[in-house]
């Protein structure tokens, strides 16, 4: 895998997408549910704003789009981590942004 240090979060997002596109199934309903989860992550990656926040939330969460076609929520999260993509939410208190979890 590429160096993850030298990448844009858009990168990592299409890594990403990449990565877990090979566990969904070939089917139409599957390939939607795919689609549901790489929109989370492409606005995980954007990095500020509700968009990002949410998309933070639901990656964070049960992720039931992918469960439902059978892929584990975890091994995403996994994925996501190693590639470098953070899904921590920011809070910017006196300052400076600190990493919180919610």
């Amino acid at each position: 895998m590429e160096n993850q240090n030298n990448l844009k979060n858009t990168d990592r997002s299409r890594i990403i997408e990449k990565k877990i596109r090979t566990l969904f199934p070939e089917t139409p309903e599957a390939k939607l549910m795919l689609a549901i989860v790489v929109r989370a992550v492409q606005d995980a990656s954007t990095g500020k704003g509700v968009k990002s926040a949410a998309g933070k939330s639901y990656l964070r969460g049960n992720m039931p789009h992918a469960e439902i076609c059978g892929v584990n929520p975890g091994w995403i999260r996994r994925v996501i981590k190693k590639v470098g993509l953070s899904i921590e939410f920011n809070q910017v208190a006196h300052g400076t942004t600190k990493d919180i979890a919610i």
